[in-house]
């Protein structure tokens, strides 16, 4: 049971009934209009969810869009966002594959564009 979890941070469960053995969990970011709130909540959300994946040896992981549905972050600044957290903390772990889930489908495009500026390899 994770018994909360606080924005930006992110907690591991057992996969359960999911083709995989472990789940991270992060809470998002809500970004409220067009300042910087919550550009710093959204690059802990990787970055702790990397570290989480990183304490159990993951070799793959794969991450959903975050914060780009309901909770409003432009689909340009957060792909941006995600692909330089990604970037900078996968120096540092032994992660071998990391998978981007693009849903919303509108969050493709800019991802592949953040990803191609990065210079990483990166399957979407």
């Amino acid at each position: 049971m994770l018994k909360g979890c606080e924005t930006g941070s992110a907690k591991l469960t057992s996969g359960h009934n999911l083709p995989a053995r472990f789940m991270i969990h992060t809470v998002d970011p809500i970004r409220r209009g067009g300042d910087d709130s919550g550009v710093e909540l959204l690059a802990s959300c990787y970055r702790n969810a990397l570290d989480c994946a990183s304490s159990v040896e993951a070799e793959t992981v794969a991450f959903p869009s975050i914060s780009t549905g309901a909770y409003g972050f432009p689909a340009e600044s957060a792909a941006v966002i995600a692909t330089e957290t990604i970037s900078e903390a996968l120096e540092h772990a032994q992660i071998m594959r990391l998978h981007f889930v693009c849903l919303p489908a509108r969050t493709a495009k800019p991802l592949r564009r953040a990803i191609q500026r990065s210079g990483r390899r990166t399957c979407l």
